[in-house]
């Protein structure tokens, strides 16, 4: 189990920029150096020990000596390390943050155009149920209706 104080034995952690770099490690010229990669999904993840590490929980490691069971990237870049932008969340408060959806079509999260029935839906997800906010043939009224549920349940 990697500790606080192992970790800024070999890496040290700048807050203000959310980049590790080495300052101790096993292999020559890495001294200095920024640590980790960025994956497919765009965490970066770093290699302490022989076991990958997101880079957003080592730095609540790193700053907290702890490692939150979820982390949220504020500003919604999940390569963005820095201090500032993160915060430990629930579950369901990380899912409040989320971007929309690459297939939506409306451009507003939890509004879609149901063609069987011509209606427009609103909805929103609140401790991971569904719930229907608003049905009927006015776009507007939708994301309306979407926006107010966002405001009354705490979305950012």
């Amino acid at each position: 189990m990697l500790t606080q104080e192992h970790l800024k034995s070999v890496l040290h952690y700048n807050q203000l920029t959310g980049v590790f770099a080495w300052v101790s490690s096993p292999r020559n010229g890495w001294i200095g150096k920024r640590a980790g990669n960025s994956m497919k999904s765009c965490y970066v993840n770093i290699g302490v020990c022989g076991v990958l590490y997101l880079a957003h929980r080592l730095a609540f490691l790193y700053m907290k000596g702890s490692i939150p069971k979820e982390v949220d990237h504020i500003n919604r870049v999940r390569s963005d390390n820095s201090w500032c932008n993160l915060r430990e969340v629930t579950h369901s408060e990380n899912c409040k943050n989320m971007p929309e959806y690459q297939n939506n079509k409306s451009g507003i999260t939890g509004v879609h155009y149901n063609r069987q029935n011509a209606k427009w839906y609103a909805y929103i997800n609140i401790d991971r149920k569904k719930i229907n906010i608003y049905y009927g043939d006015d776009f507007f009224e939708a994301c309306c209706a979407r926006k107010s549920a966002e405001i009354k349940h705490g979305y950012l």
